[in-house]
């Protein structure tokens, strides 16, 4: 189960890579580089524990499950904040000064990729987090109800 987790972890900063690459000379100076791949690999991983939590090497950690519901709460809240970031910093007029070298295409190119990629990571890593949280909440009622039942 381990290596299946690695694996994983390797194939989502794999993933990162991709989808960033087509900014990366200018990526490399926007602020909030570290949330756009928190985005990915969060998203990516809230979703996918949301879905497969009993391949998960810790699925049969009860503790973990609540544990993990409750640290997913200011992720969530964390990730809201970076999104509304982001707006301010395109809205502002920031965000073209990433690109104010490259020819006026190109740059309207790269910052309309740079827009939809972050809002789109941004909101469905959100949207994952919220749905693993309320997975690994009603996974571990069940499982408290089971063990209750079996009692």
């Amino acid at each position: 189960m381990w290596k299946a987790e690695i694996i994983w972890w390797i194939f989502s900063f794999v993933l990162a890579i991709f989808l960033l690459y087509p900014l990366y000379p200018e990526i490399l100076h926007f602020p909030l580089l570290t949330a756009n791949v928190l985005f990915i690999l969060l998203g990516f991983h809230f979703l996918r524990l949301s879905i497969w939590w009993s391949y998960s090497p810790l699925y049969e950690r009860k503790k973990w499950r609540i544990g993990l519901a409750f640290l997913s709460i200011p992720a969530i809240f964390w990730m809201v904040n970076r999104i509304s970031d982001f707006v301010y910093y395109k809205d502002d007029g920031s965000a073209l000064e990433l690109f104010d070298q490259l020819p006026f295409d190109e740059s309207m190119k790269k910052l309309n990729y740079l827009y939809n990629e972050y809002l789109f990571l941004g909101v469905s890593a959100t949207l994952a987090g919220l749905a693993f949280m309320l997975s690994m909440l009603w996974s571990g009622w069940r499982f408290r109800k089971w063990e209750d039942e079996e009692d």
